[in-house]
């Protein structure tokens, strides 16, 4: 289901609004089972030494959220539409969120989710000024759109992507 799908189903737009609009999937390659690296879900080279940067997801919702670190972030936000979760492993709020960021993931074909865990990723933690966790940072075509911190129940994320990537 992509967003648009999501958020006509769930009345947060109206399907009149986009009956004439064309929208732009960015759905990248034809990848086959076989072509996907096992590995790419976990941010972590394939054989060949290639880092996920987006293209490799497909319409796999299994490798819909992926871990990034500081090599692969830019590659991964450079293209499309991207949601980050900026979290630590210890963070009571942070571990209550990333259930609702998977569901979500699991859910929007359209929309590619990462997420950086700021204790190993400390440089981008510090651009991006994290101060708060769990923080999430909305890209389009690899600029900063939206930022939102704390919890964020799955409808709520629907509702802050809608918002964003109109």
């Amino acid at each position: 289901m992509t967003l648009i799908d999501r958020l006509v189903r769930s009345g947060l737009i109206a399907s009149t609004f986009l009956s004439g609009c064309a929208l732009n999937n960015n759905r990248a390659g034809d990848y086959s089972e076989s072509q996907r690296s096992p590995n790419i879900s976990k941010g972590v080279p394939d054989s060949m030494g290639n880092m996920p940067t987006g293209r490799e997801f497909g319409q796999d919702h299994r490798f819909n959220f992926v871990e990034l670190n500081n090599d692969q972030f830019y590659d991964f936000i450079g293209e499309g539409r991207r949601v980050v979760l900026f979290y630590a492993d210890w963070a009571g709020p942070c571990k209550k969120v990333m259930p609702e960021f998977e569901k979500v993931a699991r859910e929007i074909s359209d929309v590619y989710f990462g997420k950086v865990n700021i204790d190993n990723c400390k440089d981008l933690a510090s651009k991006f000024s994290i101060g708060a966790i769990p923080r999430t940072l909305l890209f389009e075509e690899g600029r900063e759109i939206k930022a939102y911190s704390g919890f964020m129940s799955a409808d709520l994320i629907y509702r802050r992507m809608g918002e964003a990537f109109k």
